[in-house]
């Protein structure tokens, strides 16, 4: 009878599994079970699972509930959801939550609450994340994982939502806290989000001490993949929008892609596509961000939120490239988003792209409402260096020095685009050459000069398919550092430029580590 029911792709082998022929042949013959044996076999099922190693979560978690064991079924389904929202499947993570919560043992409701606000966060639902964040800092002892992860989302919903008093609170809980968790990827997830998160806030020296959590791991070589992968997202983001080093921020960024697609996890794979659009872009090579931003945006539906930042990367290559009107169709979109972070990143796109049309008026109104707004210090510091370009062009040297001595100190206390920062020191550099200020205009080109060597020392030759900073500025500041530094020359001595080629130095104080870049154009410019 065992024989014509099921069946064994090898009967004689020790340790071979039986199977039913037909899914019919199963349920006829569950029904003929007691149900008290039922509940048994399903106690055993769980076991024998368990023993087996790797198995669902989520079979173990069902062959549990049949068998009566809510409670202990409860921890299985945190796995299975966790395991979903790896896997980008958010709407099932929620409903094994929610099939979870009645009976989650007392010590684990924090940890239910965090995993739940994560969920609903990247479903970009920040009222549901605000609540399930605020439950489980009230749940868990600060400074336990649940506690990270709790405080991330709280961070990153108060952001969209400009929160700035909560952000504040968690802001001073971090500084406070000494206890590091165990390194895992959930852990290096939670510090991402918050050095993200308070970056955008900007809380540019909180964020910095946070990433400190997680680096010193990095660099003993951590075994967890997961860990090391949303490290180096976090210094991605760090490097590239708080330290002003795209080239570090760029090989950050792909040392996390790699691992992402060698991994099971969806969240990580779309999130590292991103992050490497994002510096990509800022070391030039907007077709190369294009292309990363293009993969994001094509996963995104496992991942809600990065489709709006994948779209804003997309927008900004488009405009670099010089093509407004494709770049438009993301800004529309991204003007109607509900997050006010989001909208004030389409206002910014917009000011530029107005700019580039020869609006000069919408270029002025968007650039002032973001300027005014303080939401972002990345796009505050946007708007001050397109305020000053105005200006510059309309010959108001003075508005145009009050504009770059803003976005400067934006860009120095709590950060900026690299990108932003060069067109800053364009504009310095400009305002003092027609002031007549050229030692001082050689100085500020400098600036901008160094931050393209370094860029180059990291990403020192074509094969890396990495750009330079190739805005049109860029290209400009080192004409003029070249000319500057060949008429700044000591009362009684012939210009530089009739002296022969003049050694690398350094145009800073004692004090200053960044030198004068070689004088030649950058490889390849692409078009602005």
């Amino acid at each position: 009878m065992k024989e014509e029911l099921l069946e064994s792709p090898g009967l004689s082998a020790p340790g071979s599994e039986w199977t039913f022929r037909h899914d019919l042949l199963r349920d006829a013959a569950y029904a003929t079970i007691p149900e008290d044996e039922r509940a048994r076999a399903h106690g055993l099922a769980a076991a024998w699972l368990e023993r087996k190693g790797r198995a669902e979560p989520l079979a173990v978690a069902d062959h549990l509930e049949r068998a009566g064991r809510a409670s202990d079924a409860a921890e299985h389904l945190l796995h299975a959801a966790e395991l979903a929202q790896r896997g980008g499947s958010l709407p099932d993570a929620l409903e094994l939550i929610a099939r979870a919560r009645p009976h989650v043992a007392p010590g684990r409701r924090g940890l239910l609450e965090a995993l739940a606000g994560s969920v609903h966060a990247m479903m970009r639902d920040w009222t549901a994340a605000t609540d399930a964040s605020n439950k489980a800092l009230a749940l868990v002892p600060p400074g336990t994982l649940e506690w990270f992860r709790a405080a991330a989302i709280q961070t990153f919903a108060s952001l969209s939502n400009a929160d700035a008093n909560t952000i504040g609170r968690v802001a001073a809980a971090l500084e406070a806290i000494r206890s590091t968790p165990e390194p895992s990827g959930p852990y290096a997830f939670s510090i991402m989000t918050l050095v993200v998160a308070l970056g955008m806030a900007g809380k540019r020296d909180t964020a910095l001490q946070v990433l400190e959590r997680v680096e010193g791991g990095l660099e003993e070589g951590q075994r967890d993949p997961s860990f090391t992968a949303w490290g180096e997202a976090a210094r991605s983001h760090a490097n590239l929008l708080l330290r002003d080093d795209p080239g570090r921020a760029a090989q950050s960024a792909l040392r996390a892609a790699r691992i992402g697609s060698e991994l099971e996890d969806r969240v990580l794979d779309v999130s590292a596509a991103f992050f490497v659009a994002q510096s990509l872009l800022e070391c030039g090579d907007a077709r190369g961000a294009m292309a990363a931003a293009t993969r994001a945006l094509s996963h995104a539906a496992a991942v809600p939120y990065i489709e709006v930042w994948a779209q804003q990367v997309i927008a900004r290559a488009h405009l670099r490239l010089g093509d407004v009107d494709a770049a438009l169709l993301h800004i529309d979109d991204l003007s109607r988003s509900s997050d006010l972070v989001v909208r004030h990143r389409a206002a910014m796109l917009g000011a530029r792209a107005a700019y580039l049309q020869g609006d000069r008026e919408r270029s002025l109104e968007l650039a002032h409402a973001v300027l005014a707004s303080e939401v972002s210090p990345f796009d505050v510091a946007h708007a001050a260096d397109l305020l000053a370009h105005l200006a510059l062009d309309a010959g108001d040297l003075e508005q145009a020095r009050r504009h770059v001595d803003y976005g400067k100190a934006v860009a120095a206390s709590r950060g900026a685009m690299p990108t932003s920062r060069s067109s800053l020191d364009y504009v310095h550099a400009a305002v003092l050459e027609r002031e007549g200020h050229v030692g001082e205009a050689a100085r500020a080109a400098a600036t901008a000069a160094g931050r393209v060597r370094r860029l180059r020392s990291v990403m020192p030759t074509p094969e890396t398919e990495l750009g330079w900073l190739a805005l049109a500025e860029n290209v400009a500041l080192l004409e003029l550092a070249a000319r500057l530094h060949a008429d700044a020359s000591p009362p009684g001595e012939a210009p530089a430029s009739q002296r022969g080629p003049a050694p690398s130095t350094t145009f800073f104080d004692e004090e200053s580590t960044v030198d004068v870049v070689e004088f030649s154009r950058p490889t390849d410019p692409e078009p602005t």
